[in-house]
């Protein structure tokens, strides 16, 4: 079903960019550029 795999990429997507946005948050954190 086309909606269905819609869906599991679009969750896919949005714990990748959680996952993202944590690791780019500590690679800034441990190079001291928090702003």
């Amino acid at each position: 079903d086309e909606a269905y795999l819609l869906d599991v990429l679009h969750a896919g997507n949005e714990k990748a960019n959680e996952r993202a946005d944590r690791t780019l948050h500590e690679v800034r954190e441990a190079m001291h550029m928090l702003y």
